[in-house]
């Protein structure tokens, strides 16, 4: 999945321009002995309290003097020591559980600092950078993986550390949020650690603020999911996005709106996740929604990641069959065209695989009495004898029959055969007194109709 997303990125980079500037801004190391009290400045922006934080952003010169007092501390400073610094300083006013916080912070971050310029810290980094983050994270006594990474890679030590490019990948995959540690070895599974950098400062130009070339922002907390390139295999796109339409059509059925409803949404609402928007599923949902028939595909081409959503929306065309032959049931019809009985048995009888024949039994109004099933296979006049087609047609007292059957190839001429059977037919209904008004060759597309050609003997 990590490298699905990668790969896209970079593509549409390239694409749009913007690879040679991304690399351009990319930082590398720097020496991890900086200035102590710079150092104090970085431990404000990722560790002071939010309270604490607002006020440095909104004057930061008010700190100095507390900065300078705390770069001159030695590594045997107390608890005690650090408190009277805080309720001399700017950060007196601070209310007294924030301010036993802050001396916490503050005696570890002391702590981290002489790991810092003692030489330990760069040597278990070297040795194992994800270790030299967790270790990091208890001397400085914080759960906070990504501020702590950041702190690491202003000293020096360069760690993928941007939340913004791992909660673009989190959607992208449709996983929880991961932690620094998380990220960072995921990105490590497709090269070494300076690879890994590489791609955590490029992705986030794209999906951090802010953004130094005016690229678009992507992934921002209101994405515009609708125009961006990852939503083919997007699982955000497809869950939460989506929620929208879903809505939007539970609306529609509560209101009793169904025709307002797009059949491209309802089939979408009715697979769920199985939809993830591949390619060849949209293609599949487009012919769906147009009449084509799903069963004439091989099953042997459908890929695994396929199947389960290709095998719905077959259970699906069923069940649209089973329902509309339950609510359109020809029986007491009137029968005024051979299209009337295409437009009945098109899909009962267009598809089956084997030629079948039948003979649809009518009262002399016309109206379908019933539909009776003489014979299946290939037609012919043993199959199909006078006997066994007007023997229920006698029993029910019809006036007339039309016979039908259905050509599994779906080339709906008529053969030498069908004709021969055709005449023979006609000239048994005359004898018998009920007359044989058509005879009606099915595939699920087309009809052949021997009266409309003028073909009846």
């Amino acid at each position: 999945m990590i490298a699905s997303f990668v790969s896209q990125i970079y593509q549409w980079t390239r694409k749009q321009g913007y690879q040679d500037c991304l690399q351009g801004v990319r930082h590398s190391g720097t020496s991890l002995r900086v200035d102590r009290f710079q150092a104090w400045a970085a431990y404000w922006e990722l560790f002071l309290p939010d309270v604490g934080l607002a006020a440095y952003r909104a004057r930061p010169q008010s700190f100095e003097s507390l900065q300078t007092r705390l770069a001159s501390l030695s590594e045997f400073c107390t608890p005690m020591h650090l408190q009277k610094l805080v309720e001399e300083s700017c950060l007196a006013w601070l209310g007294q559980e924030t301010q036993d916080e802050l001396v916490l912070g503050l005696m570890g971050f002391n702590r981290w600092l002489q790991e810092v310029y003692d030489g330990s810290l760069a040597a278990s980094f070297r040795q194992n950078p994800l270790d030299a983050l967790r270790r990091s994270a208890e001397v400085l006594g914080t759960e906070d993986d990504w501020s702590t990474a950041t702190l690491l890679t202003r000293f020096g030590c360069l760690l993928p550390c941007s939340q913004s490019s791992a909660r673009a990948f989190s959607r992208f995959s449709g996983q929880e949020l991961l932690s620094c540690h998380q990220w960072v070895t995921t990105l490590q599974s497709l090269g070494p650690l300076s690879e890994a950098v590489d791609i955590d400062q490029d992705f986030d130009l794209l999906f951090g603020q802010p953004n130094p070339f005016g690229l678009p922002l992507l992934c921002e907390v209101n994405p515009l999911c609708s125009s961006c390139f990852l939503q083919g295999e997007c699982r955000f796109f497809q869950i939460k996005y989506e929620e929208d339409k879903k809505a939007l059509i539970e609306k529609q059925l509560q209101a009793g709106e169904r025709a307002a409803i797009d059949a491209r949404q309802l089939v979408l609402y009715l697979t769920g996740e199985k939809w993830q928007n591949r390619s060849l599923q949209n293609q599949w949902i487009e012919g769906f929604c147009q009449g084509n028939v799903l069963d004439r595909i091989p099953p042997s081409v459908v890929s695994k990641e396929d199947k389960e959503f290709y095998l719905f929306l077959l259970a699906l065309e069923v069940a649209g069959e089973r329902l509309y032959r339950s609510n359109h049931n020809p029986t007491g019809d009137r029968v005024s065209s051979a299209q009337d009985i295409f437009k009945h048995y098109r899909y009962r009888l267009g598809r089956l695989k084997q030629e079948c024949f039948y003979v649809s039994i009518l009262d002399n109004k016309h109206h379908q009495i019933s539909l009776q099933k003489i014979s299946q296979g290939i037609l012919d006049q043993t199959l199909v004898h006078p006997r066994e087609v007007f023997a229920p047609a006698i029993h029910l007292q019809a006036a007339a029959v039309i016979l039908i059957h259905n050509h599994p190839s779906g080339d709906v001429s008529p053969s030498e055969q069908d004709q021969s059977v055709t005449k023979r037919l006609v000239e048994s209904g005359t004898l018998l007194g009920i007359k044989v008004l058509d005879h009606v060759i099915i595939s699920e597309s087309h009809y052949f109709s021997f009266a409309e050609q003028t073909l009846m003997p």
